[in-house]
């Protein structure tokens, strides 16, 4: 349903073999101990209209192409949303296929060393999702050797200074295109098993203080 936001205040976890549906227009909040573990599916169905938010308890933000949030924790202004606010979504080698369309994940990753959403030993399908004000990295990907991600964004991905990227891969291979990076510490970083590939269709990178490590990162 679009009609309230969920609040999420522990770990949420789908088992092997299920598959959580999220409509278009949901709103989910997350508190500091709030997390998603995927052991199975997780199918996330927004539309340019209607987006599906993943966000902090603490972000009262209104978007007409997002969905009407409230004062979710009722203290008014008296706080704000920030990065690391609460922990993250994880999927596990069980969750292929699962999808992210028109998604919106901010001010996660509480863990620096999970990220706002992590994928291990999985691939998944990411389209028209923004991912911004994440702390330490956007999209973490580990063993993930057919991750397809188009037309989506990575931006303000800036704490910790020398720890920020808006998509970490490790011993990963990914398909990237028509996606944006902008206002990151680092655009895109991976090891050095891991490349990205772009297929002949051009990303946009602007306002990172590094576009990838390495220079390399990314191929045709």
């Amino acid at each position: 349903s679009s009609d309230l936001p969920y609040v999420i205040a522990t770990t949420l976890t789908v088992q092997s073999g299920k598959t959580l549906t999220v409509p278009a227009g949901a709103i989910l909040k997350f508190t500091s101990d709030g997390a998603l573990t995927v052991n199975g599916r997780i199918s996330v169905n927004g539309t340019s209209g209607s987006k599906v938010v993943f966000t902090s308890s603490k972000d009262d933000t209104t978007d007409a192409a997002i969905g009407n949030n409230t004062d979710t924790n009722g203290d008014g202004s008296a706080t704000s949303p920030a990065a690391g606010d609460w922990n993250q979504i994880t999927l596990g080698a069980n969750s292929s296929p699962s999808n992210f369309t028109y998604a919106v994940i901010r001010y996660g990753s509480k863990d620096p060393l999970l990220g706002a959403l992590k994928i291990a030993d999985s691939s998944i399908t990411i389209q028209n999702s923004t991912f911004s004000n994440n702390y330490s990295y956007g999209v973490y990907l580990s063993n993930s050797t057919s991750t397809s991600i188009t037309s989506s964004i990575f931006q303000n991905h800036t704490l910790p200074a020398n720890f920020s990227y808006g998509l970490y891969l490790v011993n990963s291979t990914t398909t990237v295109q028509s996606t944006t990076f902008s206002g990151n510490s680092t655009g895109a970083k991976g090891d050095g098993t891991s490349r990205i590939n772009d297929g002949g269709v051009s990303n946009t990178f602007s306002g990172n203080t590094t576009n990838t490590t390495p220079v390399g990162l990314i191929q045709p």
